[in-house]
């Protein structure tokens, strides 16, 4: 387990508590910012007992398939919310938020760039803590949220990159074809993953706002409405990629039925310019006694005139038309 404590008063001093108790009778007077990686569940049942924090909510904080989640205890508000990250696969990593008057505990199993940066923010300004624990929330969500704005514009690059190789799939090979639609299934895949993951937390900060929670003081909320909106500016970015992504597999059956009316055109024209010759040649194949030309001295040499003639003329013709 690792654990860092932070404890900030109005006179903007800095202090790092060494023990849970000290910390906790530090909240009694200041701000007291508790982080906790990757605790077993005796850590996790000894940080709820410094802070009389309820038994079901640190059971649940235990508990990495939680929805985000607002839940209303008494002394405190408990939020679950997720970091969106992106390595060769999406990943979402949980983090429970115990937030209380003058406290704030973060309990997550997995290192967290949101954390970090915060705990950063808080070492350079003390007073972000020593303002109350619900700044420290808002930072905590605000780095967040702005985490996901990377992962999207990946997305826009991805479609991008998948239209271009669409209207570049002319006479592509079949490798080719379904390397696309592999591309297209994987990234609507990923875009339904972030969208169950983003549009709970919407959910949940409006409730946080629309519930006016006790511990979210009211110089506070126009940040947290800050927050929200970035949230529902991200879940529409995520609707228009997906109908965006529609639209793009659209356009790529759109091509490749273009491509097979292509390729349908030029063997009805090739089957033409050779149904003709074999046409003249069954004629003189057939058993009759008679037939025109049949013993002429330049029959050959005449038939096979008019197969070129014909053959050419055909070619030329479908040629104007495009077909070939």
């Amino acid at each position: 387990m690792s654990l860092r404590i932070f404890a900030c008063g109005k006179d903007g001093r800095l202090e790092q508590p060494t023990d849970l108790k000290q910390a906790a009778k530090l909240s009694e007077k200041k701000e007291v910012w508790v982080d906790c990686e990757n605790p077993s569940r005796e850590e996790a049942e000894a940080i709820g007992k410094a802070f009389n924090l309820h038994p079901l909510s640190v059971e649940d904080s235990l508990n990495e398939r939680q929805r985000a989640k607002l839940d209303e205890y008494p002394g405190y508000s408990y939020l679950v919310i997720h970091a969106v990250g992106l390595t060769e696969t999406l990943s979402a990593t949980q983090l429970n938020l115990f937030l209380g008057e003058n406290f704030i505990i973060t309990i997550h199993r997995k290192p967290m760039q949101a954390i970090e940066d915060t705990l950063a923010l808080v070492k350079s300004k003390p007073d972000v803590l020593g303002k109350g624990s619900d700044y420290v929330a808002h930072a905590l969500m605000d780095e967040l949220v702005d985490g996901i704005f990377p992962i999207l514009d990946h997305f826009e690059e991805r479609i991008s990159g998948i239209e271009e190789q669409i209207f570049e799939s002319t006479g592509a090979s079949v490798v080719q074809n379904r390397k696309i639609v592999d591309g297209i299934f994987r990234l609507k895949k990923d875009l339904l993953q972030v969208r169950k993951v983003i549009w709970p937390h919407r959910e949940t900060i409006h409730s946080l706002l629309s519930r006016r929670v006790p511990y979210i003081h009211e110089e506070a909320v126009p940040y947290f409405r800050d927050v929200y909106d970035h949230l529902i500016r991200i879940t529409d970015m995520i609707e228009t990629y997906r109908e965006l992504l529609a639209s793009t597999m659209e356009a790529y059956l759109s091509v490749v039925s273009n491509n097979l009316n292509a390729v349908m055109k030029k063997l009805t024209a090739i089957t033409a310019i050779i149904m003709v010759p074999a046409l003249i040649a069954g004629i003189y194949g057939m058993n009759f006694s008679y037939i025109p030309e049949l013993r002429a001295e330049l029959g050959f040499f005449e038939a096979l005139a008019i197969m070129a003639v014909a053959a050419l003329a055909l070619f030329t013709y479908f040629r104007l038309k495009q077909w070939l």
